[in-house]
């Protein structure tokens, strides 16, 4: 995987990879997720998915890496922060995923934000900040239980779009 092979360009370790993505970047994150179950690696070391798309197009639906709500086998996910909007139409989705990963044993955070719709996260609302922070929480877990670094930075793709993050993991 991309991410294994350049991860130290950017600083970063190959054993403390996390995936992170919002609507279908959520859904993308979790097709990755759920690869490296598969396929025996990289390791993942958690998903943060914030209001994803878990069920596709219907064309899509028999597909687990499009859907992946769908996939059957999903014991080995890494543990996973799921970040909701109350007024979304995707609410249902993450609920659903949520419940599927924590009956088959995955550790799951799962996060209502009150009041906030799809695209939330793109806002400087103070729940958009309140998002990020609970997904660097979630990555703050595994440096616990782990003692290893985690990511140098956290929302590099967020300074992309002007945001501020207040609360930066840097080890």
């Amino acid at each position: 995987m991309w991410a294994e092979e350049n991860v130290k360009n950017y600083g970063g370790d190959k054993e403390n990879i996390h995936v992170c993505g919002d609507s279908s970047g959520g859904n993308f994150a979790a097709a990755v997720a759920a690869m490296s179950a598969d396929r025996n690696g990289p390791g993942i070391r958690s998903q943060n998915l914030v209001y994803p798309l878990v069920t596709n197009w219907e064309e899509e639906k028999k597909d687990p890496l499009a859907s992946p709500l769908l996939k059957e086998d999903i014991g080995r996910m890494p543990r996973t922060c799921i970040i909701a909007a109350e007024c979304d139409p995707l609410v249902d989705q993450g609920l659903m995923y949520a419940a599927k990963l924590q009956d088959a044993g995955v550790e799951v955070e799962y996060h209502m934000m009150k009041g906030m719709i799809h695209g939330f996260l793109n806002w400087t609302y103070r729940s958009s900040f309140e998002a990020m922070d609970r997904i660097i929480e979630n990555v703050n877990i595994i440096w616990e239980k782990t003692k290893q670094p985690s990511c140098r930075a956290v929302f590099v793709m967020r300074k992309k779009r002007n945001f501020f993050v207040n609360n930066m993991v840097v080890n």
